[in-house]
């Protein structure tokens, strides 16, 4: 009974996915976005009853973290990388490691290099 209740909830979710996704009605998504979510609800539903009857994770279980992924990258990866490419002051597109943040650069000063003596060579 409790299999063939997790069976309906995962393909209710399912459903849910393709009607919001794949019709249109969750607004304006990319291809990438739509196919993702597809694959993280099919991945949910065939992991489900897998997880009830205590089975070790399989291709259900990579299929929903995959979709999350890509789902996650598709709709955040731009903006991180905007602000990452930003933090140099700069905004270039372009990510510098050694560049400093002019907000930063005037409250952390950069530390003073060290005075080195000239050696004695040993002869």
């Amino acid at each position: 009974m409790i299999a063939m209740l997790s069976v309906v909830v995962g393909l209710a979710i399912v459903a849910m996915v393709v009607l919001t996704a794949l019709m249109g009605w969750g607004g304006p998504t990319s291809r990438v976005q739509r196919v993702s979510l597809c694959v993280m609800a099919a991945g949910l539903a065939w992991a489900g009853p897998a997880r009830l009857f205590g089975q070790p994770p399989g291709l259900g279980d990579l299929m929903f973290v995959g979709g999350i992924a890509v789902h996650l990258a598709t709709v955040y990866g731009p903006r991180i990388w905007r602000r990452a490419a930003a933090l140099d002051g700069v905004d270039d597109g372009r990510i510098d490691f050694s560049a400093r943040s002019p907000r930063t650069a005037e409250r952390c000063p950069p530390e003073p290099r060290p005075e080195t003596r000239p050696t004695r060579r040993q002869g």
